[in-house]
């Protein structure tokens, strides 16, 4: 009993919360070395004195006297947020008053006292306090550059209006003017002459020599840098961490220490498998030497028993039976020692069956069925021993360490003195020798991306550098398959960037970074572009005019259009390098 006073007071004082408390007469019966950090009060001058005497007086601690007052007075529970001044400091607490009930206990002299009072527990959030200030502030700044932004982007955008008001009433102006040029030509010199002059414009139109060009396709998506390899660790035991000699975002090398686990659950594992091998081996033993088990010979010496009791009664049965001819014995004794043998028989075909059945117990089968016992029992004892030697868990492979994702099932960072299951992962090595890109891409544009193809990643945080590299995976499922009808699918690609990174650049790249990732989904050098105005669509499809060979004149061949870009239309089928085709009025520009 006398040790509960100790323990009571090694608590308190490895508290990092403060504790005050005082009893109904206004005594302060606790007092703790940190409530005398936080208040700025010595922790040993209190315990025995007068609440009044050492708090009231006090300057600086109005709000926390207050609080301490209400929960005496009101005897509930009281918490909030006070402010105290600490030597010019500016502290801000938050307090959990609680009035104790009245107990009485009899001390060893037997007189009775009374224990009960209020016990405040408080804790310093004075450096939360001001985070969250400056984070309020900053919240507010970035408020207000909002607001700068919208306005500016309001203004813009009126701007832009304006801009285009006076761009339609020039454009307005400018046909204006030369419907007016044209009516004045039609008025001067007739139908017959516009009409020569058509001719003629048309005539001088030009044409176009096809021949093979570069077409370059590209597609731009945001992703992240990534490790090019990750290695999970497992846990190899079910126990407790006991040690952790790495931290998350260390570099580590391949063999480092980095878990050390108390494998107590597998021991305890092991010793209740060892136990079940002990008998298992035993029963291989006794079932090898089966007949001299003591199932058998029991059996056997039961079937001779009865063996011998039937011959005795045979023997019996026959002297009573002369004895009957004789007509020295009744009837009755006769059939007496009859119904005695018949049950003798059956005893016998009993204790055969016994006999059988024992034998049957320790036959082939179930000799081999012990023996696999045995057997699949070692086996978990060596695994056993292999996960309790690999309790101290080694880096598998250079790198660096990563956090485990959390799941529905657990998962997070490592804690020393958790628990962990076997085959629970632990955490994850990173290989930034080599490095990936991961991105999504929307489905609409995923039908482009290819494994092989050349990217060009470059960051915001890395102006002016471009690191190349390859697709390396396309997914074959959306990464959102699950989420809500009507939602675009998303398919993660990953693109492996090349070995041949400088090494200063190198020590800039972090992992988890924003990056764009530019893909060249086509490149080729064969592709036959022609302008638009040499294409016209009919009731045939697509056409071009191809000049005949040795003539002057123009033939209209079909064509199979390809990709269009801004100013040109490919040619797949229908024309060959060194064709000269017409432009002309009538092209399509619609092409697809």
């Amino acid at each position: 009993m006398s040790a509960a006073p100790s323990l009571h007071s090694n608590i308190l004082d490895n508290m990092d919360d403060g504790v005050v408390a005082v009893d109904r007469r206004g005594v302060i019966t606790s007092f703790n070395a940190a409530a005398g950090a936080i208040l700025g009060i010595a922790p040993d001058d209190c315990p025995g004195r007068l609440f009044t005497d050492v708090f009231v007086l006090v300057k600086g601690l109005d709000q926390f006297t207050q609080a301490l007052l209400d929960a005496i007075n009101s005897s509930e529970l009281g918490r909030g947020a006070v402010e105290i001044d600490v030597d010019g400091e500016r502290r801000v607490l938050t307090v959990n008053a609680s009035w104790l009930p009245d107990i009485e206990l009899v001390q060893p002299g037997g007189d009775a006292v009374s224990t009960g009072g209020v016990v405040a527990v408080f804790s310093d959030i004075s450096e939360e306090t001001r985070l969250k200030e400056t984070v309020e502030s900053q919240y507010g700044e970035l408020q207000r550059a909002y607001r700068d932004i919208d306005e500016a982007n309001g203004e813009l955008s009126e701007a832009l209006r304006r801009a285009q008001i006076v761009r339609a009433v020039a454009t307005a102006a400018v046909v204006a003017v030369c419907l007016g040029v044209g009516w004045c030509a039609w008025d001067a010199g007739g139908p017959d002459e516009e009409a020569g002059r058509l001719g003629e414009a048309a005539g001088a139109t030009g044409t176009f020599i096809v021949r093979p060009e570069r077409i370059v396709s590209e597609l731009t998506v945001p992703g992240r840098l990534g490790p090019g390899r990750e290695t999970d660790v497992q846990s190899p035991v079910d126990g407790a961490v006991t040690g952790l000699h790495f931290r998350y975002g260390d570099a580590v090398e391949e063999g480092q220490l980095l878990v050390e686990l108390d494998a107590y659950e597998s021991r305890r594992q092991r010793r209740s498998i060892r136990a079940r091998h002990i008998v298992a081996e035993r029963r291989v033993e006794e079932l090898a030497s089966w007949e001299s088990s003591g199932s058998v010979v029991t059996a056997r010496r039961s079937l001779a028993r009865v063996e011998r009791a039937l011959q005795q009664q045979q023997h019996g049965l026959t002297e009573t039976e002369f004895l009957l001819d004789q007509g020295i014995v009744p009837r009755s004794e006769h059939d007496a020692a009859r119904e005695r043998y018949q049950s003798l028989q059956l005893d016998v075909e009993a204790a055969l069956q016994d006999l059988r059945e024992a034998r049957r117990a320790g036959d082939a089968e179930a000799l081999e069925a012990a023996r696999l016992e045995s057997r699949n029992l070692e086996e978990e004892l060596r695994d056993l021993d292999v996960a309790i030697a690999a309790a101290s868990v080694r880096a598998p492979t250079a790198g660096v360490v990563l956090r485990p994702p959390v799941t529905a099932s657990g998962g997070g960072p490592l804690l020393k003195g958790a628990p962990v299951a076997r085959g629970q992962l632990l955490l994850t090595v990173a290989d930034v020798q080599a490095l990936s890109v991961s991105a999504l891409v929307d489905e609409v544009e995923i039908a482009a991306i290819r494994p092989g193809q050349p990217v060009a990643v470059t960051a915001d945080a890395l102006p002016g550098v471009e690191l190349a590299g390859k697709i390396a995976n396309v997914a074959a499922q959306a990464s959102n398959a699950g989420g809500p009808a009507g939602q675009p699918a998303l398919f993660a690609v990953v693109a492996a960037l090349d070995d041949d990174i400088d090494a200063a650049l190198r020590g800039d790249l972090r992992l988890g970074m924003s990056v764009d990732v530019l893909v060249v989904t086509e490149d080729r050098g064969d592709a036959l572009l022609v302008p638009i105005e040499a294409v016209r669509i009919g009731e045939q499809g697509p056409t071009v005019r191809v000049r005949s060979r040795g003539t002057e004149g123009f033939s209209t061949v079909p064509v199979e259009t390809g990709r269009t870009t801004p100013g040109a239309v490919e040619i797949v089928a229908g024309v060959k390098p060194g064709d000269e085709l017409a432009l002309g009025a009538g092209s399509a520009r619609d092409v697809n």
